[in-house]
């Protein structure tokens, strides 16, 4: 398991490193992007900041509410974001282009946890607590959820 994570981190900082040159290229002639490449690249850093998220909240936050949780998600999902504004774009401050940049990191970072990790149960590898429990391992029957 540590060897896995530390690869995926050699992974993640040799992406960072070799990003800023390829947020510069120009776009082949005839292509019509919707998005940018420095635009496309914390879509890829919030799919991924999720995993990150989990080892935080399981090593260090492993009692805590699911929403403390949640906002650690947020938390960390924003800084990801500001960094990567930080490295692709000439003006960083608090500014238009930063803060696009950093809602794209947060909103991909919801979407991947809600529709590829959690569904995949990685999350739940990786300590949080399955949906629906008030104490790990034990799911609320229906009953409970008002359903």
């Amino acid at each position: 398991m540590r060897r896995g994570i530390s690869i995926g981190i050699i992974a993640l900082l040799c992406l960072l490193a070799a990003s800023p040159a390829y947020a510069e290229l120009p776009a082949p002639e005839g292509t019509h992007l919707v998005l940018t490449a420095a635009q496309l690249w914390p879509i890829v850093l919030g799919a991924i900041t999720p995993l990150a998220s989990y080892v935080i909240n399981s090593k260090l936050w492993s009692e805590a509410p699911e929403i403390l949780k949640a906002l650690v998600q947020l938390f960390v999902a924003a800084v990801v974001g500001a960094i990567w504004a930080a490295v692709a774009t000439p003006a960083f401050g608090f500014n238009d282009q930063t803060l696009q940049l950093v809602i794209t990191t947060v909103i991909a970072n919801f979407g991947s946890h809600l529709l590829v990790w959690e569904r995949a149960h990685v999350n739940i590898k990786l300590g949080a607590r399955p949906r629906y429990t008030d104490a790990p391992g034990v799911p609320i029957t229906s009953a409970q959820k008002g359903v």
